[in-house]
């Protein structure tokens, strides 16, 4: 309990929860103040009206709220506040019978004064209830307004122009507050001059209670919103609250908002209509167009008649296409419109065609982002699959449901037929019927279209069984398939998805043609890769042969590592490996030479040394014609290393026969343990005119193992550490008694392992292993 300037204030807060208790609690903590205070002539309006606040935070704010209770010997004041910054204005009182919407429409006929509040983390409802101001001298609950005019009420000239509404009897109630005015629906508007309310002019309205109507001011409530309710309010809210006030000014019991965007007449806000959902017109003007610029007396629209309106102000909005729309105002049978409702009419509706030409373009601009961040997204998806399936099924599912209920895909065969190769629906469900549809002999309809499509490379809208739309699928001016897009649920494509999904199948047709352009010549290299190198190894009495190759680099890049094993009649075979400089089809040319020199002389009965001199003289003289010609390899020298040799069958083992041409030694493997290298390098063949190399033995008894490898094995890195001939020799002196598959498996998964990113070099392993 505080003193103030010798009256007793008696003052109680209290958070209340934001479910049913909080009326009840309100009431009995406003109760103890008035008891206190010793105010029990204004018990029952203070129960009243501290019930409403309460209630009308619980029902539309739905948060905590924190309660205030403030009595003297004067009054009561009781303040509300809760989590919810929505925007209370005025309206009009609802009909008799309604069951809810009368809690502000109390506090404005009862309160002394009231009035909202907004901060940061909400807003605060107050009213204050004064002793000397009895409910029965309170405005709307006196005398009936007689025919005789009120007189012209003659203040003192305002310092400047205050926006808002003012009631008979708050104009009064308030003239002496020095902080603020309150405008119509109670809202407070600081200022730091004395209000002075503006000449007013009082006139009865029927069916309400007589309202003051200051012409500029009412102008300016209705054309006239605070950055905070435009910024807060979507287009919908923002034209209910904007015909909520024009009810207001013209004293309208019924109001009807009809806007059509091209989809069809709607309400978008109504005003006095219990009906839900309103049943809109057929035609949005009984005669189109509307005349421009003109309030019109015409019968009312049927929702207005059904809520009780006998006569309608209709007034079209002056908005921009394809937005059409009218403002409906209505009144009971016997009631009228004065001319200066049809200006105000008129206001509102320009007032109402900014805000939703405003509306349209906020939203197309967020529509456009949104398609643009879509388009975005989509393209740098498409872009990391060189797949066809995974490209083709990717492009449904971003269709579906952005752009339509279902998606189907047709790719074109040899003869240009379309072929279903994915289906995607909405309802998962509907994948089996929707290729049916397609696929069975009443779908000729929907094929039709879609070849058209593929023959005028144009959007084609869908006939028959199915309605969408057909997109040709055209990359580089040739179609190779079609989109087909179903409309979305309950309406067709608008001009914009139609813009996005032109602008998607596009894209879509690039990915996939180039998926088709990566698979092909993936085939190509897998192909041109496998002709290089043997396709399965010779199984031979006596001993085992088994090779690990992995390429560096894309799938579709032809490696120049390569391995060989030729058959030279029962007992004796050729074996080599080798490893061209540069990739992709020069050093295929390259690889498949060699092959060719070596295996020809092989057969040809030249030893080795002959061999490899001969291969020297034909990789020199191709450089010298590549680069005579300017070729692709200009100023550039064509060699590669090799290791080869002949490996026959001798009693106890097997007997080999290597020479190297710059080429990593090969690794003996000792059934009784212990690995060395063998061999005596030399120079690569291609560097110089002539090349000598020298030949060795190497004797292989029952369980030995000789393993060629290539340096993509030996430069295999992990940081600055090389694998190294150290690390071969480490794998495989541990290697002894495995077969020669197991041999090469573990040496390859070994240098793989020691890396700590993908290969940089081809990596090629060749094992001869005498049979135990």
């Amino acid at each position: 309990m505080n003193s103030s300037v010798g009256s007793v204030v008696v003052s109680r807060r209290a958070p209340l929860p934001g479910d049913a208790r909080s009326p009840a609690l309100a009431r009995a903590l406003a109760r103890d103040v008035v008891e206190e205070c010793g105010l029990a002539a204004l018990s029952d309006e203070v129960a009243l009206l501290t019930t409403e606040l309460a209630t009308n935070a619980v029902v539309h704010a739905g948060t905590a709220m924190h309660i205030e209770v403030v009595g003297d010997a004067a009054g009561i004041t009781v303040r509300v506040t809760d989590g919810s910054r929505a925007v209370l204005g005025p309206s009009l009182p609802p009909p008799m019978l309604a069951e809810g919407g009368r809690g502000l429409h109390l506090v404005d006929s009862l309160a002394s004064e009231w009035g909202v509040a907004y901060g940061r983390s909400g807003k605060s409802v107050w009213f204050r209830l004064d002793v000397d101001d009895p409910v029965v001298t309170r405005a709307g609950s006196g005398p009936p307004a007689t025919a005789t005019p009120d007189p012209v009420v003659e203040p003192p000239e305002p310092a400047e122009p205050r926006w808002g509404l003012r009631r008979e009897g708050l104009s009064r109630k308030i003239r002496g507050r020095r902080n603020g005015a309150v405008g119509a629906g109670g809202v407070v508007v600081k200022t730091n001059e004395p209000v002075v309310p503006p000449k007013q002019v009082r006139r009865p309205v029927a069916g309400r209670a007589a309202a003051v109507v200051p012409a500029a001011e009412a102008a300016g409530w209705l054309t006239y919103l605070t950055d905070r309710v435009v910024h807060e309010l979507d287009s919908t809210e923002l034209a209910q609250e904007i015909l909520y006030r024009v009810g207001e000014v013209t004293g309208a019991s019924f109001g009807i908002l009809w806007v059509d965007e091209g989809s069809g007449v709607r309400a978008l806000a109504s005003v006095g209509i219990t009906e839900e959902p309103i049943d809109p017109p057929v035609r949005l003007w009984p005669d189109d167009p509307p005349r421009p610029r003109n309030a019109d007396l015409l019968p009312p629209t049927q929702a207005l008649a059904d809520a009780g309106a006998g006569v309608a102000l209709s007034v079209a909005l002056p908005s921009s296409p394809p937005i059409r729309g009218r403002l409906e105002l209505g009144m009971p049978p016997g009631s009228l419109f004065r001319s200066a409702d049809a200006v105000f009419a008129l206001l509102a509706a320009e007032r109402l065609a900014v805000s939703l030409d405003a509306a349209r373009l906020r939203d197309t601009e967020q529509t456009r982002r949104g398609d643009l961040a879509f388009l975005a997204d989509a393209s740098e998806l498409l872009a990391s699959s060189l797949d066809v399936d995974l490209t083709l099924a990717l492009v449904a599912q971003l269709c579906v449901p952005r752009l339509g209920e279902w998606c189907v895909i047709h790719t074109l065969d040899d003869a240009g037929d379309p072929e279903l190769v994915v289906a995607v629906h909405n309802d998962e469900r509907g994948v089996p019927e929707l290729e049916d549809a397609f696929l069975a002999p009443d779908g000729a309809v929907l094929r039709e279209r879609i070849r058209a499509a593929t023959v005028t490379h144009a959007a084609t809208p869908l006939t028959g069984p199915l309605s969408g739309l057909v997109l040709p699928l055209t990359a580089r001016r040739e179609v190779v398939g079609t989109m087909s897009i179903g409309d979305p649920p309950g309406r067709r494509h608008t001009s914009e998805e139609v813009a996005i999904a032109v602008d998607l199948a596009r894209r879509a047709a690039l990915s996939v043609d180039n998926a088709r352009l990566y698979s092909e010549r993936d085939s190509v290299a897998e192909a041109l890769q496998s002709a290089l190198l043997p396709a399965s190894l010779p199984v031979a009495d006596g001993m085992e042969f088994a090779a690990q190759y992995r390429p560096a680099g894309a799938s579709n890049e032809v490696g120049g590592d390569f391995y060989d094993v030729l058959p030279l009649g029962e007992e004796r075979w050729l074996l080599a490996i080798g490893d061209v400089c540069g990739k992709g089809p020069q050093a295929a040319s390259v690889t498949g030479m060699v092959r060719d020199v070596l295996r020809t002389l092989a057969r040809e009965g030249r030893d080795l040394p002959y061999a490899l001199a001969a291969l020297n003289r034909a990789l020199v003289e191709e450089a010298s014609l590549v680069r005579e010609g300017g070729g692709p390899i200009d100023g550039q020298t064509v060699f590669c290393t090799v290791a080869a040799a002949f490996a026959e069958r001798r009693e106890g083992g097997l007997r080999v026969r290597l020479c190297l041409a710059g080429h990593p030694s090969p690794i003996a493997v000792r059934a009784r343990g212990g690995a060395e290298p063998v061999g005596v390098g030399g120079m690569a063949a291609g560097l110089t005119d002539h090349i000598e190399v020298e030949e060795v033995s190497v004797d292989l008894g029952p369980g030995d193992a000789l393993v060629f490898y290539t340096d993509g094995v030996t430069e295999r890195r992990r940081g600055d550490a090389q694998f190294g001939e150290e690390g071969v020799l480490e794998v495989l002196s541990h290697s002894s008694g495995l077969s020669a598959a197991d041999i090469a498996a573990g040496l390859r998964t070994a240098a793989t392992d020691f890396g700590d990113g993908p290969l940089r070099d081809d990596l090629a392993i060749l094992a001869l292993r005498a049979a135990p």
